[in-house]
């Protein structure tokens, strides 16, 4: 069988000797790309691009956390977890991709119940006198 070595730098190393921190880096190494890409949504021409991947990320969150979790309590190996991880992550990297404009306009609407401008005027002198 053919096969490709390499190391990256001693990561795959990493993941092989300490599982741990593929779930470390997993949950909380999302946060550095959360907060860049929190910046960058500022900028109108990458405000689609950042909104995806911040969805991507805010989505991928909880998923690798449990499915890590699990995979940590029976004692899988660190590179597969890697490789679970990633495949969550482009799962949900396609999905806020292809339902860009459904969840845009879904969050952009208001409350179904909520509706500002009758809740926010003034009451009438008819509906003071019957209080």
């Amino acid at each position: 069988m053919l096969t490709i070595p390499f190391e990256l730098f001693g990561f795959a190393d990493m993941m092989e000797k300490e599982p741990g921190y593929v779930i470390a880096i997993s949950t909380f190494g999302l946060f550095i790309p959360f907060f860049i890409f929190a910046i960058l949504q500022k900028i109108p021409p990458l405000r689609t691009f950042s909104n995806i991947i911040l969805g991507t990320l805010g989505l991928s969150l909880f998923p690798n956390l449990i499915a890590l979790m699990s995979l940590f309590a029976l004692n899988i190996k660190g590179i597969h977890a890697f490789f679970i991880c990633i495949i969550i992550m482009l799962g949900c990297f396609f999905f806020i991709l292809f339902n860009y404009h459904q969840l845009a306009d879904y969050i952009n609407s208001p409350l179904p119940g909520h509706d500002p401008e009758i809740t926010d005027r003034k009451r009438s002198k008819k509906s003071r006198k019957i209080n």
